[in-house]
């Protein structure tokens, strides 16, 4: 089984960078200027959309390779002993990861396996290790480079499988923590002007799974060192609401801090007094 692990991870690996490579052309591919006429515009503007589409397609796919790579790192080390020494190809796909990303695939591996101990301790790492990295990008329409919407959207994949998993194993205050940390990345790394942000389906999907995991708590017997003092409707109220209250801390100081890309025209002092003077 070993074997067959490795031989797709390189394959895997393989994959990942043909879809770079592919990006990158289908990226600097310069369609033709349209003249003035309106069946040359319209040719123009087909060409645009299936341009679009396909680096949509390509980018998607390499962000599904990769993380598809992610759980077969995983699998190989569930199989490998603390002292075994890594196969070549293993320790080469490793060595390319971004550190916060080898951090994450340790922990959801150990997650996977069910050691709480190993997780929080991965947890305290990469909990550092991600406040530098970038979680917003440029889109392709507003002047974003496909290889750094690529590398942005692998973490963001690696962030929703941690939101996933983490409840799962009862680390209810490392996914709230989690969350805190999405949010200071989004200001610790600013992607400039135009930036996508995707802290709304982030935050939505950690708060789902929390009120999915205190719920279940109050009925899986497996869970009984989760769940409320008693199984009353009423104490399940009260737990999700003094949870609710928590999260709403960090949702209200992330909307103070949204930005509305439309108004990243008007930075400079003389364009914005006068949007505020026509806005009174």
């Amino acid at each position: 089984m070993r074997d067959y692990l490795l031989n797709w991870l390189k394959h895997t690996q393989k994959i990942q960078q043909q879809l770079r490579a592919l990006a990158l052309e289908v990226w600097r591919h310069r369609l033709a200027r349209p003249s003035h006429d309106y069946m040359s515009l319209a040719e123009f503007d087909r060409e645009r959309t299936i341009k679009e589409s396909l680096m949509e397609h390509i980018i998607t796919a390499c962000v599904e390779a990769s993380q598809c790579g992610h759980f077969i790192v995983c699998a190989l080390r569930g199989e490998s002993h603390e002292e075994q020494e890594l196969d070549a190809g293993q320790a080469a796909f490793e060595e390319s990861m971004p550190k916060d990303e080898l951090l994450a695939v340790q922990l959801i591996g150990s997650a996977l396996r069910g050691r709480q101990d190993q997780v929080r301790a991965h947890w305290r790492d990469l909990k550092i290790a991600l406040r530098s990295q970038a979680v917003l990008y440029v889109p392709l329409v507003r002047g974003g480079n496909p290889d750094s919407i690529i590398t942005v959207r692998n973490r963001q994949q690696v962030l929703r499988t941690l939101l996933a998993w983490l409840p799962r194993l009862g680390l209810l205050t490392e996914t709230r923590e989690l969350i805190d940390v999405i949010r200071q990345m989004e200001r610790n790394v600013p992607a400039g002007p135009g930036a996508v942000t995707e802290f709304d389906d982030l935050f939505d999907l950690g708060f789902r799974a929390l009120v999915d995991c205190v719920i279940r708590a109050t009925n899986v017997d497996e869970a009984q060192d989760l769940a409320p003092s008693t199984e009353s409707g009423t104490e399940l109220v009260s737990c999700l609401e003094s949870m609710t209250e928590s999260m709403l801390v960090t949702w209200l100081a992330h909307s103070r801090t949204l930005r509305l890309s439309v108004l990243e025209k008007v930075k400079a002092t003389g364009p914005w007094q006068e949007l505020v003077d026509f806005i009174k």
